[in-house]
């Protein structure tokens, strides 16, 4: 009976051992992409630096510095990727981007798990990925980024960084959103049952 019950709510249990021993459980591992998170990644955050070289297309409020990553990012199916899309068409002047429909794409190269940069309209280099992404493509990590990219993960974000012609020009924070009822069921856990909550 018990385990129809846990059926019911969407636990499986193989067999009544499995249930006997539930009751002697001292802690739960949860990983957190879909379980206690929507999986689908946001933008929370987009930390811009200055251009040394005195840019003038780069404006206050980030339209083209979004519309070159929106136009990196937009042909690809990689769930960053797509949060970078939604995030710049979201962000950047409806007028600026109407102007201006996303680039076309010459020398892209993807890395795995790494990063993306290719030349957009043949014109200006555009790169974005993690540490060892830049690295790789000798993409210098001056110190504020570094203290910027740290920041962001100590809030549990992923961190990544744009570079524009080998110039880091922001870090982008990335974070997916919990489920509504996944502080609720990791404070009943913690606080009501005693259960210590891992989250790996």
């Amino acid at each position: 009976a018990g385990t129809g019950v846990g059926a019911s709510h969407g636990i499986l249990m193989k067999g009544g051992e499995a249930l006997e021993a539930a009751s002697k459980i001292e802690a739960v591992v949860f990983d957190k992409t879909g379980t206690l998170t929507v999986g689908r990644p946001g933008i929370t955050d987009l930390e811009s630096f200055p251009s040394i070289k005195k840019d003038k297309r780069f404006d206050d409020n980030n339209n083209y510095l979004l519309w070159l990553l929106g136009s990196l990012e937009r042909n690809s199916e990689h769930p960053l990727a797509t949060a970078i899309v939604s995030y710049a068409e979201a962000t950047i002047d409806t007028e600026f981007l109407r102007e201006n429909p996303f680039g076309q794409l010459s020398d892209f190269r993807a890395v795995t798990g790494r990063g993306a940069k290719a030349v957009v309209n043949g014109d200006v280099s555009v790169a974005v990925g993690n540490r060892p992404f830049c690295e790789m493509m000798e993409i210098s990590i001056g110190q504020n980024v570094e203290d910027t990219m740290t920041t962001m993960e100590l809030d549990g974000k992923t961190a990544i960084v744009a570079a524009v012609d080998g110039e880091v020009r922001a870090v982008i924070g990335i974070a997916d959103e919990l489920k509504p009822d996944a502080a609720a069921s990791i404070s009943y856990l913690r606080d009501t049952m005693g259960i210590d909550v891992w989250m790996v």
